[in-house]
């Protein structure tokens, strides 16, 4: 019996991973499926497809990214993409990536990749700033 991510021409004999770029969600399978245009696997055995780098993935779709975020690894994903530094967004989960309010204070990179977005001493200011231009 073939597991997930790999497959036989019976589905139950000598079971192989399935090649980059293809997958595989259902045990004792016969084939692997390819990904989409502009999507991969992290390797072989895979499960599922993920954006190529170049671009993130938002709401299962992959967006090219934008001059304000590194996209320069295969699996980005909204949560993941590095702001540049100049750049700013609310959290992690936010799409509306902006020029930072205020000049020199974002730092750039991710909150879940243990960077921070600005400098703790002027978040206040910057949140401000930023309600501020919104009304």
């Amino acid at each position: 019996m073939c597991p997930r991510g790999k497959y036989s021409d019976d589905g139950y004999a000598q079971c192989t991973k399935c090649g980059r770029g293809k997958y595989n969600q259902l045990p004792n399978s016969t084939i692997c499926l390819s990904c989409l245009q502009k999507m991969t696997t992290l390797g072989e055995g895979s499960t599922t497809c993920v954006c190529e780098k170049g671009a993130y993935m938002n709401n299962g779709t992959c967006v090219v990214c934008p001059d304000e975020v590194t996209c320069d690894k295969d699996g980005a994903t909204l949560a993941t993409v590095d702001l540049k530094p100049g750049a700013w967004r609310s959290n992690d989960n936010s799409d509306g990536i902006l020029e930072c309010p205020v000049t020199g204070s974002c730092l750039g990179g991710s909150n879940s990749t243990g960077g921070k977005y600005v400098k703790e001493q002027e978040a206040a200011a910057i949140l401000s700033r930023v309600l501020s231009l919104q009304y």
